[in-house]
C-alpha cells in the first residue's frame, strides 16, 4: 500500500452512497434515479440502502445538506484571517467563482432537485444556505457602511451570488478562457453592482 493510499480518508458506507447518489442525480435527475440503479452503481443489494436512509427523499435531503455544508466549509477554509472588508470581498468573489467553475455545474443540477422535498425540508435547507449568504451580507455591510438590519443588504448579496454563479456561462459565451480572467471580470462587475470603486488592496468607497 502506498503513502498516497494511506493518506486518503476512508469513506463510510453512508458517505459512499451519498456521493454516488449525487453523481446519478446530476446525470439522470432525481425522478429518473431509482434506488435499484443506485445500488447497482455501488455493487449493493437495493434493500441494503434502506439500512442507511428511510426513503429516497431522505437521501436527497442529506445529499443537498452535504452540498450546502461543504461549500460553507470550503469558504471558511479560504476566508483570510484579519482581512479588511475590501480584501474579504475580493476573497469571496475569487472563492465563489473558482468553486462555481470547479463543482458548480454538478452541485447546481442537484440543488435544483430540492423541489422534490416537502415544505419543511426545503425551509430547513434554506436556513442552512443562509449561513453562506450571511457571510457575504457581513462583507458588503463592511464595504458600504450599511447596518446589518438594512433590508437592501440581502438583496445586494443575493444579486452578487447570482452574478458570480454565471461564471461558467461567461467563459462559454465570451473570449474569457482562464479562471483568473473570469474572477477579474466578475470582481469588476461586483464593484459596479454594489456601486463601489477600488481594488484588491485599496479601500472601497461608494460611488456617488
Amino acid at each position: 500500500m502506498t503513502q498516497t493510499q494511506l493518506a486518503e480518508p476512508l469513506q463510510s458506507p453512508a458517505e459512499a452512497i451519498l456521493n454516488s447518489a449525487m453523481q446519478l442525480i446530476a446525470e439522470l435527475g432525481f425522478s429518473a434515479m431509482s434506488m435499484r440503479c443506485l445500488a447497482r452503481k455501488l455493487g449493493l443489494q437495493p434493500g441494503s440502502l434502506y439500512h442507511h436512509f428511510k426513503s429516497k427523499a431522505e437521501m436527497l435531503e442529506q445529499v443537498l445538506e452535504n452540498i450546502i455544508d461543504q461549500r460553507f466549509e470550503r469558504w471558511q477554509c479560504a476566508r483570510p484571517k484579519g482581512a479588511t472588508p475590501s480584501d474579504l470581498l475580493t476573497a469571496f468573489v475569487t472563492f465563489h467563482v473558482n468553486d462555481q467553475l470547479t463543482v458548480g455545474r454538478v452541485e447546481g443540477l442537484v440543488l435544483s432537485e430540492m423541489r422534490h422535498l416537502g415544505e419543511d425540508q426545503r425551509a430547513r435547507l434554506a436556513q442552512e444556505r443562509d449561513r453562506y449568504l450571511l457571510e457575504l451580507i457581513t462583507i458588503i455591510a463592511g464595504c458600504t457602511g450599511r447596518k446589518h438590519h438594512d433590508s437592501d443588504l440581502r438583496l445586494m448579496a443575493t444579486s452578487v451570488i447570482l452574478l458570480l454563479d454565471s461564471a461558467p456561462e461567461l467563459i462559454a459565451r465570451s473570449q474569457i478562457t482562464l479562471h483568473s480572467q473570469a474572477v477579474s471580470a466578475l470582481l469588476a462587475l461586483t464593484y459596479r453592482l454594489l456601486r463601489l470603486e477600488g481594488g484588491h488592496s485599496q479601500r472601497l468607497r461608494l460611488v456617488p
